[in-house]
């Protein structure tokens, strides 16, 4: 009830300024506009249960204030001014800004938003949560689900309907101070708080129990920043601190294991996890720039900056029938990290028609947390690994440097090519590649002859180096047992030796006022040449046309189309480890490759209208249409001894269309004060993905040893075919 008030007083905490006279508003000069605001009544119709429909958003049926606007730009000869804003007020979307202060001296700004976040509206749980974070189960259903687990079914029936989804609400202020022309001061503030649950996965004994449960989201994040800024003529300097501090108010979960009652070695009767930890992150920024003679600017920036978290481990497991668990090696990580990004800019146009840019950038990721070594562990609260199996943490860290030079030519008027050449150096620390070099070349045109025709093209290659490729293993001090370990041959992405070609070019014709057309196309190719296993090749390109027609003023037409597609083929193998019926299985002819493709297109049509002064008339169309798909297929001979590729699969192709139109009529009155519209927005929403449709709640697999079972919420992410009318008056003053 607190709420509805409180958003019910906002609403109408603007009216008095809707209503005041101008001559308080205005102490001289001449009458403005002050401001507008729209209010309605909506109706909704079709099916709109999904969670999709108000995934990001909140359209409700009744009343609504779309937006209110409050500028007073010219208060008390001209000193102060005062600007207020809303969007979609008293709606869990809702978005607030003041701006107000004096001119040349102060201003304030302040912004309050919200953002939902529906995850799915038809995930259910026997669980309860009996304080945040941990969720139980009552002891008769976990004892009559042991003994007969086909009951499942029956228990899932009567489940509660549980609240999957989540609220941002961010308050920002900003408040900024010039003492004279060339100083500006500059301090803010803003919490962020989220609130809510989502869909999580878990598991105990050994993975044999595979348990989805609500995560309990309740974040606060807080960011404090002050900086001053002195500026010239000739030179500018800038310095800020900034300080992002995170906590998390549930740190974490608990939940009950429903398939057993007590605890044993080899499956616990409950499970816990470590939420994300609190953390903060601190910076300082420094920046200037200098005019130097002979038509050159220098300008500089060092960011100092410091990560800290220190969030205490939790125990190995919370299954008490395990024993001879050893103890940890540390109370908490003390997680330290220091950062250093430099960048330095020097720009000259000392040499006529070629002027040069010269850029340098290093960022430094030094990581200062202490190594630490796990003896043994225990896995999924099931049972203790084995003796000699010890888990090293290793601090990842890197420095990046990048020195760029480009230059440009006019070789006709309205014309000029860019040459442009950047080298980088990657140095990291705990990876498989220590040191790699990337080159990158490339040039960039403009053609521009004409007010009727606009040419750009550009082009740039790239080729990444690694000196050494050695799988870093370093996490298995004493080794990995009997697992197999990273495939040696393997390439991780990131650090594997790489060509890139990108291409971009954009073309804009006018040929007449009334007509106009513009088509673009984007690519970039990444090829792997000397990855045996792991990601070979990523293509992606785009390309999208435009097309706008205007034959008369009050009449214009548009349309565009856009294709996306991605492609990527990766290549690994299936392995088996040695075991005390079998041998060592790491056999080449069990090599198997998987190419996926993600193609979107896009389709957008609309027009506006103005036949009269007392009509206007809007219209909006889209269709947007994503395939994906993955074929996999082995590489080896099935004919031969120990062939036993079983997941080279083709996965079933998933899709989504997302159909769209707008169209609305307004009326102006009054010389265009007061303007009723008349809105029907019609959306369909479908997919077809084969990890949502037809899957059950729960599986229950029977093996000759152990039962694995799954037991998921039920979230789904089902189509809508929704239909919005809406009527509204909008008032300018």
């Amino acid at each position: 009830m607190t709420e509805k008030l409180l958003r019910w007083f906002v609403s109408i905490a603007i009216l008095p300024v809707v209503i005041l006279p101008k001559e308080m508003a205005y102490a001289q000069g001449e009458e403005e506009e002050r401001g507008r605001i729209e209010i309605g009544v909506r109706q909704l119709y079709g099916d709109r249960n999904s969670s999709k429909f108000n995934e990001y958003r909140d359209i409700p049926q009744g009343f609504f204030i779309r937006h209110s606007e409050v500028n007073l730009n010219n208060l008390l000869n001209n000193t102060f001014f005062f600007n207020f804003q809303s969007r979609d007020t008293r709606e869990d979307d809702q978005t607030y800004l003041v701006d107000l202060g004096m001119y040349r001296k102060y201003r304030l700004e302040l912004r309050w938003d919200q953002t939902p976040h529906v995850f799915t509206t038809t995930a259910k749980s026997f669980f309860l949560e009996s304080s945040p974070g941990v969720f139980t189960a009552p002891s008769a259903l976990r004892s009559l689900l042991v003994s007969q687990p086909s009951n499942l079914e029956a228990v899932l029936d009567s489940a509660r309907l549980l609240d999957m989804s989540l609220r941002r609400d961010l308050g920002a202020g900003t408040f900024t101070y010039t003492p004279a022309s060339d100083w500006s001061l500059q301090v803010g503030y803003s919490r962020e708080k989220q609130v809510g649950h989502r869909p999580f996965g878990t598991t105990t004994n050994s993975f044999t129990n595979t348990l989805e449960m609500p995560e309990p989201i309740d974040y606060r994040t807080h960011q404090v920043k002050a900086g001053a800024e002195y500026a010239v003529t000739r030179w500018g300097f800038q310095a800020s601190t900034s300080s992002s501090i995170f906590n998390n108010m549930v740190s974490t979960l608990v939940w009950d294991n429903p398939f057993r009652v007590t605890d044993a070695v080899g499956g616990g009767s409950r499970g816990r996890l470590d939420l994300y930890p609190d953390n903060a992150a601190h910076n300082l920024s420094f920046a200037g720039a200098l005019n130097i003679p002979h038509s050159t600017r220098f300008m500089a920036s060092i960011v100092p900056g410091w990560m800290r978290q220190n969030d205490p481990f939790l125990p190995f497991t919370i299954n008490t029938a395990i024993t001879g668990i050893p103890s940890l090696p540390a109370s908490s990580l003390q997680g330290s990290k220091q950062t250093l990004a430099m960048n330095y800019t020097l720009t000259s146009k000392a040499i006529p028609h070629f002027p040069l840019t010269l850029r340098y950038r290093s960022y430094d990721y030094n990581n200062n947390t202490p190594s630490l070594t796990f003896p043994q562990y225990v896995s999924t609260d099931g049972s203790l690994s084995a003796a000699g199996i010890a888990r090293r943490s290793l601090p990842y860290a890197y420095n990046r440097k990048t020195l760029g030079l480009d230059t440009s030519w006019e070789p006709i008027k309205n014309s000029s090519l860019k040459f442009l050449y950047e080298w980088e150096r990657m140095d990291r620390q705990h990876r498989d590649v220590e040191l790699s070099d990337e080159q990158t070349v490339g040039a960039v045109f403009d053609l521009n002859p004409g007010d009727w025709v606009l040419l750009k093209a550009s082009y740039r290659h790239s080729r990444r180096d690694p000196e050494h490729y050695e799988a870093q293993e370093g996490s298995f001090p004493l080794g990995e047992g009997t697992a197999l370990g990273q495939l040696h041959e393997l390439r991780k992405l990131d650090e594997a030796a790489r060509g890139r070609h990108r291409a971009e070019t954009l073309v804009q014709l006018t040929p007449v006022d009334q007509f106009s057309f513009a088509a673009s196309y984007g690519t970039t190719q990444d090829d792997y040449d000397k990855s045996a296993y792991g990601l070979q090749q990523d293509i992606n390109f785009n390309y999208t046309f435009e097309l706008t027609y205007t034959p008369r003023p009050a009449v214009s037409f548009f349309a565009e189309y856009t294709r996306e597609k991605y492609k990527y083929r990766q290549r690994s193998r299936q392995r088996v480890p040695v075991t005390p019926t079998a041998p060592l299985n790491d056999s080449p002819n069990n090599d198997w490759e998987s190419n996926r493709r993600d193609l979107e297109d896009t389709w957008a049509a609309g027009v506006d209208a103005s036949p009269s002064d007392q009509v206007i008339f809007n219209a909006f169309w889209s269709l947007s249409v994503a395939k994906y798909s993955v074929r996999t297929r082995a590489l080896g001979n099935p004919s031969l001894p120990g062939f036993l590729v079983t997941t080279a699969q083709d996965y079933p192709d998933t899709s989504n269309r997302w159909h769209q139109m707008v169209s609305s009529v307004k009326f102006p009155l009054l010389s265009g004060n007061l303007t009723p519209k008349l809105e029907y927005r019609y959306e369909k929403y479908d997919r077809i993905d084969f990890q949502l449709v037809n899957v059950a709640q729960y599986l229950i697999l029977e093996a000759p040893t152990v039962n694995a079972i799954f037991l998921g919420v039920g979230a789904d992410i089902p189509g809508y075919n929704a239909h919005i009318v809406s009527a509204s008056l909008e008032y300018r003053f």
